[in-house]
């Protein structure tokens, strides 16, 4: 798979957005996609390849250990800069590697369509739609 080549440093929400505080239940990064676990209401790791970890809910945007508070970026229509340039009209998606963003081009069978946004003006428009539906 493609995932994007994502610079935590670089990744920032652009406008007037705001972030949401939760609680991790894992290590993250800026740039990782989470879903929140309802056993315990915690932010973990997205991963395509599960059907129990693709309802993906926020992108981090902060760096923060296991049990840590941090926030997400999770507002519906807006932009966010990942640090990469994203192609003009290509749908991004849950990737199978823990957390990673890629093309759903690269979504093969048996995997999950788990839809984060669309490349924007180089830039990530987020638009989640959690599918529920694999790929045939």
């Amino acid at each position: 798979m493609a995932d994007l080549v994502i610079t935590p440093t670089d990744v920032r929400i652009l406008g007037r957005t705001q972030a949401r505080v939760v609680q991790f239940g894992e290590a993250v990064t800026p740039g990782q996609l989470t879903y929140t676990l309802s056993s315990d209401g915690k932010q973990y790791l997205t991963d395509c390849d599960d059907a129990l970890k693709i309802a993906m809910t926020g992108i981090v945007l902060s760096y923060c250990a296991a049990d840590d508070y941090g926030y997400v970026f999770d507002s519906r229509g807006s932009t966010i800069d990942l640090g990469v340039t994203l192609t003009e009209g290509v749908t991004y998606v849950v990737s199978d590697t823990a957390g990673k963003i890629m093309p759903q081009t690269d979504l093969t069978t048996g995997q999950y369509l788990s839809i984060l946004g669309y490349g924007s003006g180089g830039v990530l428009s987020y638009q989640p739609n959690n599918t529920q539906l694999a790929v045939a």
